[in-house]
């Protein structure tokens, strides 16, 4: 019984360790993007994602990543961590309706209209209340006209304006 407290209590204070490293890494990344030092940015959120998967604050780290490639236009990069965080994380609406426009961006990099759409109907989905919500839905609409799909685009084109 002592050893399974024991243990139950070591497994806490790790995680609430790991939780703090990963606070402070993310709190270098940011500060190194903001003096221009974008390649010491990208090592220590590479490091986040890579050393510190299921920590919870790592989500934002993933994204950030996924943010900073696409930022890069490095669509291939950007698709892989904005699909890793809507795999592993998600559970930040914000992040998340970001995480699927970033990864609907990159799938139409790729000529992949139609998969772009649904992505960015997932990320106006994910809370209706969000501010980018109409913007979510314009770009579904838009992309599923590239796609050929008016009627699609002419219902989500008529809810974007609601």
């Amino acid at each position: 019984m002592v050893v399974a407290i024991f243990a139950i209590y070591h497994l806490a204070k790790s995680k609430q360790q790991a939780n703090i490293e990963v606070n402070a890494l993310l709190g270098k990344a940011t500060f190194a993007m903001s003096q221009g030092r974008e390649s010491d940015a990208e090592s220590q959120l590479k490091q986040v994602v890579e050393n510190y998967k299921g920590v919870p604050s790592a989500g934002q780290g993933c994204f950030l990543l996924a943010k900073y490639y696409w930022q890069k236009d490095d669509f291939i990069n950007a698709k892989i961590y904005f699909r890793q965080y809507l795999n592993d994380y998600s559970d930040d609406d914000l992040l998340t309706s970001g995480a699927y426009a970033g990864y609907a961006d990159c799938l139409l990099k790729e000529g992949n209209a139609e998969a772009a759409a649904q992505n960015y109907e997932k990320a106006a989905r994910v809370d209706k209340n969000l501010p980018q919500v109409p913007s979510y839905l314009y770009s579904a609409a838009k992309t599923y006209m590239e796609s050929n799909n008016f009627e699609k685009a002419k219902e989500l084109a008529t809810r974007s304006e609601e």
